[in-house]
């Protein structure tokens, strides 16, 4: 049996959790939601039992990053990822995927893509831990598990055909602070630093992740391209990006049964 947490964004809604993980060919067993007490604050959290197709059975502990109050989406840069992240590393799961919506700065890697991240950059100089009262250094050389990597991709290649071997599968993802889109100087100041895509999240995810020596590794879902990159007529808008983004969550969701696999292997 694997136990997995689960955490995404605005591609993540309540509504789209059972669809999207039986169309990865897992069954539904049960749903519970639970609220998780940290020191950060309450966390809504979602306990999904499935099955395999070889009838084993596997845990999920979902979590939707953007979680508010009044049903309302809380904005990237007051999102308290210290809770989200405590929730999610104390909850008895072996790894945690993260799943991104994000803007694509790789020529080769189109709108509507879905890939894996290889490595993160943050130059927005805030700082996320769970140590204030007392300093802790932890690497940051491997920040993803290399081996849920490489199920990903695999698994994402197979779910993806139409794209080709040519399209960019890995990824490096640089973190703006948001809530604004990104202007065309600061994505070319990104291109030339060496990130790949951008988005508003994930980094402190995976920087909380590493204190807790919990394996992660996330999927990112390009749902558009970074300002003055395509068509620069055309202006970004929010809603417009999560519905291309969501569209990108069927091969997503695909990469789900193969790491549920991969990691009971392990447990075994």
């Amino acid at each position: 049996m694997a136990r997995l947490a689960i955490i995404g964004g605005t591609s993540l809604g309540k509504g789209e959790l059972q669809p999207g993980i039986e169309s990865a060919g897992l069954s539904v067993e049960s749903l519970e939601e639970v609220d998780v007490e940290t020191p950060w604050g309450d966390v809504p959290m979602t306990v999904v039992k499935v099955k395999s197709g070889d009838n084993e059975e596997h845990t999920l502990f979902v979590v939707q990053r953007h979680h508010g109050k009044d049903g309302k989406s809380t904005p990237p840069h007051k999102i308290e990822f210290r809770a989200n992240m405590h929730a999610l590393t104390t909850c008895g799961a072996v790894a945690c995927i993260a799943i991104n919506n994000v803007g694509s700065l790789a020529e080769n890697w189109p709108p509507g893509s879905v890939g894996v991240v290889e490595d993160v950059m943050c130059l927005s100089g805030d700082a996320w831990t769970f140590s204030e009262d007392h300093a802790v250094h932890v690497a940051m050389t491997r920040v993803l598990d290399k081996g849920l990597l490489q199920v990903l991709e695999q698994a994402l290649r197979a779910a993806q055909p139409e794209r080709g071997d040519d399209v960019r599968m890995r990824h490096v993802y640089a973190r703006s602070i948001g809530p604004q889109f990104e202007t065309p100087a600061e994505v070319v100041a990104l291109q030339r630093n060496g990130a790949t895509c951008v988005g508003m999240t994930f980094v402190p995810e995976v920087r909380l992740a590493a204190e807790r020596n919990m394996p992660m590794c996330a999927i990112v879902i390009a749902g558009n391209w970074g300002a003055g990159m395509g068509d620069v007529e055309i202006h970004l808008d929010g809603d417009g990006v999560t519905d291309v983004a969501q569209a990108g969550m069927a091969p997503a969701w695909q990469t789900l049964a193969a790491l549920l696999d991969h990691l009971g292997n392990a447990e075994d």
